[in-house]
């Protein structure tokens, strides 16, 4: 039975084993190589960085004043300035449909004045034709009563015999 006791020594020997190295594993080994594997990636892209920078030690400085403008700051960094600008757009946008609405609108209304303009002129015609009409038979109406007063002026006497004269030329007619 003895032998049982080594036994069950040796599988909880090698559990801790397999346990530790399993520790060991995941926490130093496979971090390590992670670790190793993406400075694989990074390296051409560390190489043309130092290229790029190796005349301006402060090219990071001026990378992260670049980024800096691209967030909000109340109102001074680029990103306020573009979100201004895109505002100012679309409230332009906006004010240009209300005009283009207010411009056909105006249009319509300009082309009724015309139709309007057109209509007056041709009634104004009319009525100055119909005035004329008038005028002339006023004109004759008047040298009918000119002539009637005439006639009844030249008789003399009794008042009826000068209505019956100032009458008498229209009975003629």
């Amino acid at each position: 039975m003895a032998w049982v006791g080594y036994i069950a020594v040796v599988i909880i020997g090698i559990g801790a084993v397999v346990g530790a190295l399993s520790v060991i594993w995941k926490k130093a080994i496979q971090p390590t190589a992670n670790f190793i594997t993406l400075v694989g990636e990074l390296k051409p892209l560390l190489e043309e960085l130092t290229e790029v920078f190796k005349d301006n030690p402060n090219g990071f400085k001026i990378l992260d004043e670049i980024q800096s403008q691209f967030r909000t700051n109340d109102g001074s960094s680029l990103r306020d300035q573009i979100d201004g600008l895109t505002a100012a757009a679309r409230l332009n946008a906006a004010a240009a449909e209300k005009a283009a609405a207010i411009a056909d609108s105006l249009r319509v209304e300009a082309a009724a004045q015309v139709k309007l303009g057109i209509r007056d002129r041709e009634v104004m015609q009319e009525l100055t034709l119909k005035l004329d009409r008038v005028i002339e038979a006023a004109k004759i109406v008047a040298h009918d009563l000119k002539d009637s007063h005439a006639r009844a002026d030249a008789v003399t006497g009794d008042p009826g015999a000068a209505a019956d004269a100032a009458v008498q030329r229209d009975r003629l007619e």
